[in-house]
């Protein structure tokens, strides 16, 4: 068949409430808070018949074109000590969902409390709809509902905890990735501090390698000192022998001058 058309979504879906309003919102549209949003009454009808040629169940349809703004809630009901305002105020939305809002919050105010609502006047109670934050509904009619102040969880409350759970998942994927780039960076510090370290190690085993060269060197001149010291010390040995030896022909030979000069006489 031909796709739906029209369709803006559901009611939950539609609004933004801050946690501390969730229940008191919820309680206030009540079953309405899973209707589904469209154009027209001819786009409802179209998605009615949808559900039903499928065996889908059943569904509220609310069309925008026949909704009618919520009456106007006399000034005087919201001086009133303990009303806090309209419920349509609590609720944030999309400009061209403004008259869905109206019609289903414009006439509906909250109060702080059941004693609040009992102190209103009648004249001004049959007016509006009261929703107290301990979790009572006084409507137009006359009929009052109520029950356990418990947290509810319901549609809009559930799906405020996935917002949250989203917006802390996004911010712990932020965080992880900060910290993926810190260890990136950490790890090219480490990287770059284990290439100084093995260039050091290779220029101190160069050095190492020169020393002991150099101590080589150095033993082979000591030795070499050594040597030569012990030759000069020879030489000395023989210059002074040769010394001795140059002394003693020395003497010979004056003593054969002695002879030859007594002969001569």
């Amino acid at each position: 068949g031909a796709a739906l058309t029209g369709i803006h979504g559901m009611v939950a879906d539609l609004v933004k409430v801050e946690i501390r309003d969730e229940d008191v919102i919820e309680t206030a549209l009540g079953d309405n808070v899973q209707n589904i949003v469209v154009d027209t009454t001819a786009d409802a009808l179209a998605a009615v018949a949808y559900l039903r040629g499928r065996g889908l169940g059943k569904a509220a349809f609310m069309a925008t074109a026949a909704c009618r703004e919520g009456t106007d809630i006399p000034a005087a009901l919201l001086a009133r000590p303990g009303i806090e305002g309209p419920a349509a105020g609590l609720v944030r939305h999309l400009p061209e969902h403004a008259g869905i809002i109206q019609h289903l919050l414009g006439a509906t105010v909250v109060a702080a409390d059941t004693a609040s609502v009992l102190a209103l006047p009648p004249e001004e109670l049959a007016q509006v709809t009261v929703v107290t934050r301990d979790g009572c509904v006084f409507t137009r009619g006359g009929m009052v509902s109520g029950g356990s102040t418990a947290k509810m969880g319901g549609i809009i409350s559930r799906k405020n905890e996935i917002e949250k759970l989203r917006e802390e998942s996004a911010a712990a994927t932020v965080r992880l990735e900060a910290l993926r780039t810190a260890r990136a960076a950490v790890e090219a510090d480490q990287a770059a501090v284990d290439r100084e370290i093995t260039g050091t190690e290779s220029e101190v085993e160069t050095l190492n390698s020169a020393l002991g060269e150099f101590r080589k060197d150095l033993l082979k001149d000591e030795r070499d000192l050594i040597h030569k010291n012990e030759l000069m010390n020879t030489m000395l040995g023989s210059i002074v022998q040769t010394g001795v030896r140059m002394v003693e022909i020395e003497e010979l030979l004056v003593a054969e001058e002695g002879k030859y000069n007594w002969f001569g006489r």
